[in-house]
């Protein structure tokens, strides 16, 4: 299935907000001195991987290769509804503060891929982004300074 420019952008929009919102929930009950249990996509089913299109399996298997199985963090698959279209996203985390993300529409077809670091999110190619797991770098644009921790929150 073709994937149009705008729905690429939507998600990748939803995705970008959602992860923002996410981190500002947890920066402020950070500040506040209280913990939390959430974490980002708990909210949308995990997929049995054995179910996956086969472009979703790939990402995961690639992810799993490289970063669970050298111990040094997790990846998940969710099914998650974004801008009102159907996603799974191959979600990444590491021991420290950054990770990856992967977006697939539900017949397989890529609508972006993403390095993060903390609340900050760079889409940028996918063969780059999963470069990234042995280079451990970011895209060129994502600044890692701007990140809202360790700032005063905006009211």
């Amino acid at each position: 299935m073709n994937v149009s420019a705008a729905d690429m952008q939507a998600v990748q929009d939803w995705y970008t907000h959602a992860l923002r919102g996410y981190w500002q929930h947890e920066y402020r009950a950070y500040l506040a001195g209280e913990e939390t249990l959430r974490e980002f996509l708990e909210d949308s089913p995990p997929s049995a991987v054995n179910t996956l299109p086969d472009q979703v399996a790939a990402a995961y298997t690639y992810y799993y290769e490289q970063v669970e199985l050298a111990d040094w963090g997790n990846v998940r698959v969710h099914t998650v509804t974004a801008s009102p279209i159907p996603t799974y996203a191959v979600y990444v985390t590491t021991d420290g503060d950054d990770g990856w993300l992967e977006v697939y529409q539900h017949d397989g077809s890529l609508l972006g891929a993403a390095r993060l670091y903390i609340e900050l999110i760079g889409w940028a190619e996918v063969d780059f982004i999963r470069a990234q797991t042995d280079a451990k770098g970011f895209p060129p644009a994502m600044d890692l300074s701007a990140t809202l921790w360790g700032k005063p929150l905006a009211q």
